[in-house]
C-alpha cells in the first residue's frame, strides 16, 4: 500500500499539470517545428513553467498569489505571443505518439519515492535516499527565500542552501498552488520528469521517420529498449563471478530506468539539454520563437542540474559551435546568433547562477577534474581501451552494440544521414566522452554519471531508428535478444520500487513522526537519533524523518551533510558519534558542546532510545512529553 494523502487526487494532479504543460508549450513547439510540436510541448511547457517559478519566486519569494502568478504567466505568454485556437490545438492529438507505455514506465520509475505500508511496517525503496531531498521542498514552503538549508548548518555560509535547486522549486509550487504535501509534489514531478524524457525521445524520432506507421513502431521499440540496461549480473554469471574482478568498485554508468528513480532533477535536465542541443544544431535561430525556446530550455536545464543543463550542455554546445564556424559560410550571422543565444541564456540562469557561485570553498578545492573514468582495476590507459570495448557494453548493451554497427555502415557508406540524424549522433557520441573525461571531486563522483543521461536518451533513439530502418529481421532478432538479456536487472530493480526493499517497523512510527512536526516550531532545528533504524535503511540514511517531519534537522547523516555544508571537516563524523553516545546516555560534555554547536534546539527522544528510562542530562528542559515521545530544549 502507498501513502498518499488521496490517490486519486495526486492523479488528477498530474493529468492537470501535463495538460497545462501541453497547452503551454504546444503553440512554441509549432512555430518551432511542424512534425512532432505535440512530443515537444510537454518539455517546452514545463521549461517555461520552470523559468517563471525562478524568477517570480527569487523576485516576489513564496506563496499563494505568487504560485497563482506562477502558473497563469506562461498561458498569458502563450496566448498573448501565439494567439492558438482550440481547432490548433486539435491538431496537435492527430499524429500523437502511444501513451501507454511512457506511462507505464514514468509510474514504474517514481513507485520508488511511494513509502509502503503493511500493519506497522514499511517498506521503501532504495532511491528514496536522494529522494529525502523533499525535505528541501518543505524548506521553501515553510521558510520561503533565501532557501535555509534544512539538512545542517554550515559554519561559513549559516543556514543558506546552495544547491541548483528547481526542480525542488517547483515541486514547492505544486505544495502551495494544490495543496499538498512535500512527498506528493515529489512524487508528482518526478513521474512528470521521467515521461517528459521519453516524449524528449519521441520528438527525436519524428525528426527520423519519414513514415507515420514506422514512427509508431520505432516508439514501441524504443520504449523497450530504453527499459533494458545493464547485463553485468548476467556476464559475471557466464564467467563463473569472476566478472567483478575485472571490474572497478567505482560507481558504475546507470541506465535510464535507475536514473529516472534516483535522480528526476538530472533527467529534466537531461531532456532540456538534448533538445535545446538539437534545435541549435538543427534550427534556424534567426527565427526568434526557436531561439527564445532554446534560451528557456538551456535556462531550464541549467537550473535543473549544473552538471547536466551546465557543465555537459557547455561542453556539448562548445563542439557544435565550433562546427558551425567553421563549416558555414555566413561566420558574422553565427557568432551574432550564438552572441544572443549566450547573453539570453545568462540573463536567465542569474538566480541560480548567484546561487552556486557564493557557495562556500569546500573541502576537496576545485569542483571538476579530469581524469579517465576508472572502470577498471587496472591502469588509466587500460580504462582508457576498456571502457569502450568493455564497460560501456556491459552497462549499456543495446546502445552502444547498435552505435558500432551503425558507424561501421556509415563508414563503409552503407547508410545516408540526414542533418537531422548528425547531430543527433552528434550530441549521443559528445556527451559519452564528457562521462569518460571530465568528473566532480564534491564528496559524491557524480558528474559522469549524470553526463551520460544525455548519450542514453540520444543514443537509444539512434539505435532504434537504425534497427528499425536498416537492419534484417535476422538483425533485429539479435538486438531484441540482447535488449531481453539487458531486461533482467531492470526488472528485478523495478520490483524493488514498486514492493520496496525489506520491510521493517521504524522508530519512531510514522504517526510519532507526524506528531513531531505539530509538537515543534516552525524555527527549530531537530535532533533525532540518526542511528535507530541504520540497520534497516540504505546507508543509514535516516530517510523517514526528513520525508515526513516538515522541520529542518540539525544534523541529518553524514552524506548529506558533508555534501551541503562541508565545511565541518573533521566534526562530521565527531557529531555522528556524539548524536550516538547522547542517545545511550553516555555523551559527555564536549559531545554536548559539540551539539550546541550543530545549532540542535529541539531534542527528539523517543521509547525506543535507551536515554529514554534515564536523561542523565541536567541542561536539558522537558518542553513536550507523552507515553512515546519527549521533546527537549537546551537550558538558556
Amino acid at each position: 500500500m502507498f501513502i498518499v494523502s488521496n490517490l486519486l487526487f495526486l492523479m488528477i494532479i498530474t493529468v492537470i499539470l501535463l495538460f497545462y504543460s501541453y497547452v503551454v508549450g504546444y503553440p512554441f513547439a509549432r512555430k518551432v517545428n511542424k512534425y512532432g510540436s505535440f512530443e515537444l510541448s510537454f518539455p517546452l511547457g514545463i521549461a517555461i513553467l520552470g523559468i517563471t517559478a525562478l524568477w517570480i519566486n527569487n523576485l516576489f519569494n513564496i506563496g499563494t498569489f505568487q504560485a497563482a502568478i506562477i502558473f497563469l504567466f506562461p498561458l498569458g505568454l502563450t496566448f498573448w505571443i501565439n494567439k492558438p485556437s482550440i481547432e490548433c490545438y486539435k491538431k496537435g492529438f492527430s499524429d500523437k505518439p502511444i501513451i501507454i507505455l511512457p506511462l507505464i514506465l514514468s509510474f514504474i520509475a517514481v513507485s520508488g519515492v511511494f513509502i509502503k505500508i503493511n500493519g506497522s511496517d514499511v517498506g521503501i525503496s532504495t532511491p528514496l535516499f536522494d529522494h529525502i531531498k523533499i525535505a528541501l521542498v518543505n524548506s521553501i514552503v515553510r521558510d520561503g527565500f533565501p532557501i535555509i538549508n534544512p539538512f545542517c548548518i554550515d559554519p561559513s555560509a549559516g543556514e543558506l542552501f546552495h544547491y541548483y535547486y528547481l526542480f525542488y522549486l517547483l515541486s514547492a509550487n505544486i505544495v502551495v498552488f494544490f495543496h499538498c504535501s512535500g512527498l506528493n509534489a515529489d512524487i508528482i514531478l518526478a513521474f512528470i520528469s521521467a515521461f517528459i524524457s521519453i516524449f524528449t525521445c519521441f520528438y527525436l524520432l519524428s525528426k527520423l521517420f519519414s513514415k507515420s506507421i514506422n514512427k509508431k513502431k520505432g516508439q514501441y521499440l524504443f520504449c523497450f529498449f530504453l527499459f533494458s540496461g545493464s547485463i553485468v549480473s548476467f556476464v559475471d554469471l557466464l564467467t563463473g563471478y569472476k566478472l567483478f574482478k575485472i571490474l572497478s568498485n567505482v560507481h558504475p554508468l546507470e541506465s535510464w530506468i535507475v536514473q529516472a528513480a534516483w535522480v528526476p532533477q538530472h533527467l529534466l535536465a537531461a531532456s532540456c539539454s538534448v533538445l535545446a542541443l538539437f534545435l541549435i544544431g538543427a534550427r534556424n535561430l534567426n527565427n526568434k520563437i526557436i531561439l527564445f525556446s532554446i534560451i528557456i530550455l538551456v535556462g531550464a536545464g541549467f537550473s535543473f542540474s549544473v552538471w547536466v543543463g551546465g557543465l555537459t550542455f557547455a561542453v556539448v554546445s562548445l563542439m557544435i559551435f565550433v562546427e558551425q564556424i567553421v563549416g558555414k559560410k555566413n561566420k558574422k550571422n553565427v557568432l551574432i546568433n550564438w552572441l544572443w543565444l549566450v547573453l539570453g541564456s545568462f540573463i536567465i540562469i542569474l538566480p541560480i547562477m548567484y546561487n552556486v557561485i557564493t557557495v562556500p570553498v569546500r573541502e576537496s578545492g576545485f569542483p571538476i577534474r579530469i581524469f579517465i573514468y576508472n572502470s577498471s582495476v587496472y591502469k588509466q590507459f587500460i580504462d582508457f581501451i576498456f571502457f569502450f570495448t568493455g564497460a560501456v557494453i556491459l552497462w549499456f548493451p543495446v546502445i552502444i552494440i547498435g552505435l558500432y554497427c551503425l558507424i561501421f555502415e556509415i563508414l563503409l557508406k552503407r547508410i545516408k544521414i540526414d542533418p537531422s540524424f548528425r547531430v543527433i549522433l552528434f550530441i549521443c557520441l559528445a556527451s559519452i566522452f564528457v562521462s569518460l573525461f571530465i568528473h566532480s571531486s564534491i564528496y559524491n563522483d557524480d558528474l559522469g554519471w549524470r553526463a551520460i543521461l544525455l548519450f542514453v536518451l540520444t543514443g537509444t533513439t539512434i539505435v532504434t531508428f537504425y534497427v528499425n530502418e536498416y537492419c534484417s529481421s535476422f538483425k533485429k532478432v539479435i538486438f531484441i535478444f540482447i535488449a531481453l538479456i539487458g531486461i533482467i536487472e531492470p526488472l528485478n530493480f523495478s520490483k524493488m520500487l514498486i514492493f520496496g526493499a525489506d520491510y521493517y517497523r521504524p522508530r519512531p512510527s510514522l504517526k510519532e513522526l507526524n506528531k513531531i512536526t505539530h509538537q515543534t516550531h516552525k524555527q527549530d532545528r531537530l535532533l533525532i537519533n540518526i542511528h535507530q533504524n541504520e540497520t534497516f535503511e540504505p546507508w543509514g540514511g535516516n530517510l523517514l524523518p526528513p520525508v515526513m517531519v516538515n522541520r529542518k534537522f540539525c544534523f541529518q547523516n553524514i552524506s548529506y551533510v558533508k555534501t551541503f555544508g562541508p565545511n565541518w571537516g573533521d566534526k562530521v563524523e565527531l557529531m555522528d558519534h556524539a548524536i550516538r553516545q547522547f542517545y545511550n546516555g553516555k555523551a559527555n560534555d564536549k559531545d554536548l558542546a559539540l551539539i550546541k554547536q550543530f545549532q540542535c534546539n529541539a531534542i527528539i527522544v523517543t521509547r525506543y532510545d535507551p536515554v529514554w528510562s534515564y536523561m542523565p542530562y541536567t541542561d536539558l528542559t522537558s518542553v513536550y512529553s507523552d507515553k512515546n515521545l519527549r521533546i527537549y530544549n537546551f537550558n538558556r
